[in-house]
């Protein structure tokens, strides 16, 4: 607590207040929280907050806090990236891409739409006030992959209409069926009654429905039901794939499985919200042509059960390089930073990696870029955030 700061009720007028070390020693360099505690005395009531004209002191440089995340798209997606500042204000933000920066952005939020090849690279952010510009924060790379197609969420057709109730979503079958048959085709759950006419379950929407071993499941058979679809990376990088998506279920989704092998990954049984989740190499391991993705419902006691995959979608660098073996020379820019000349099979993208120690546990090979190579053979591309001193470049080649 802030000594020496409470406001009495009084919702008129406004109680100045100053937050300084001599109140709060716990004040420290770069962000700090600031919470309002505010007491509803005779709830339920009305109760809520203003706060007017809040600022730091003046003389803090400006700082990114937060930094963007690197993320992976495909063609033609849109692509956001967000940051947060610090210092006193007002405080602008300049956007970079591969080190040069994007002209008319100057907010917390980068949005490139319709993005492609070319929009791979790495992106950093760095945060401008009056007393200058901050660092640049650490890069965010964006990959651009292929979209893995005959793979999507449930309750929809190849071509993401919905299906009708009660028909059978053939891209998903129970492996483990407590309500019947092996590896029968999973059922669109019907929306007519309890318990989605009435959104007790997460209501219908373009982008998902609910399936189970039946059209009506109010009298399926406590078990563990497991939901399994199928990836065919055939001509694509297994080691590349990005699976993302949400799901729920009634009752708790106890794993997602690649494969036989569990990523780690559950939801509480919440079937009025979606939970995210991302399968990689870091939580899989993916091979070559057909992969089984399995999901795993418990229905805890004889009764309505389902599950719900919504947003579902895979991404993999396509295809197995061929063509033109890569090679790559370095030059100092006029700023002193490495300048990478890659030359290779004209459209093919190399991730670029560095380290300090040629990949040791010192200094593992991070990735900071990619170079997508067009017609002519050959691309640049300059590491904006190359530290001080010796440093190792590697492609990986897809």
């Amino acid at each position: 607590p802030v000594a020496g700061i409470e406001q009495s009720p009084g919702f008129t007028s406004y109680t100045p207040f100053t937050i300084t070390q001599a109140n709060a020693p716990s004040l420290k360099a770069g962000a700090n929280t600031v919470d309002f505690v505010v007491d509803n005395v005779a709830a339920p009531g009305y109760t809520g907050l203003r706060v007017f004209s809040a600022q730091a002191p003046a003389g803090i440089p400006a700082a990114v806090v937060t930094g963007p995340q690197s993320r992976e798209a495909s063609a033609g997606d849109t692509v956001t990236f967000t940051a947060q500042g610090y210092g006193t204000a007002p405080v602008t933000y300049t956007w970079f891409k591969d080190g040069v920066a994007i002209p008319g952005v100057t907010g917390p939020v980068l949005t490139l739409t319709g993005v492609s090849a070319s929009s791979s690279g790495s992106y950093t952010v760095s945060a401008v006030n009056p007393l200058g510009a901050s660092a640049p924060s650490a890069p965010a790379v964006l990959r651009i992959l292929s979209l893995v197609p005959g793979f999507g969420s449930t309750g929809l057709a190849a071509d993401g209409t919905q299906l009708e109730d009660g028909a059978e979503d053939t891209r998903y079958v129970l492996s483990v069926n407590p309500d019947g048959a092996a590896d029968a085709p999973a059922v669109v759950h019907t929306t007519t009654v309890f318990p989605i006419s009435d959104n007790t379950w997460l209501g219908v929407s373009d982008t998902s429905k609910w399936i189970s071993s039946r059209v009506d499941s109010v009298q399926a058979p406590a078990g563990d039901y497991v939901y399994k679809t199928t990836l065919n990376l055939t001509g694509y990088e297994p080691a590349s794939t990005v699976i993302t998506g949400s799901w729920t279920s009634d009752n708790v989704g106890k794993a997602i499985r690649v494969n036989g092998a569990a990523t780690g990954l559950s939801n509480t049984g919440d079937f009025k919200n979606l939970t995210s989740f991302r399968i990689d190499d870091s939580n899989a391991n993916f091979v070559s042509g057909v992969n089984t993705i399995e999901f795993v419902v418990e229905n805890t006691t004889s009764g309505y059960t389902a599950l719900r995959v919504d947003g579902l979608r895979a991404l993999a660098v396509g295809g197995t390089a061929t063509g033109t073996v890569p090679t790559v020379t370095i030059q100092l820019s006029g700023a002193g930073k490495p300048v990478l000349n890659v030359a290779g099979t004209a459209g093919a993208t190399y991730t670029i990696q560095r380290s300090t120690s040629l990949g040791t546990a010192e200094s593992p090979w991070a990735s900071v870029g990619q170079a997508v190579v067009p017609a002519g053979g050959t691309v640049q591309f300059e590491d904006s955030t190359a530290p001080a001193g010796r440093a190792f470049y590697r492609l990986v080649i897809p």
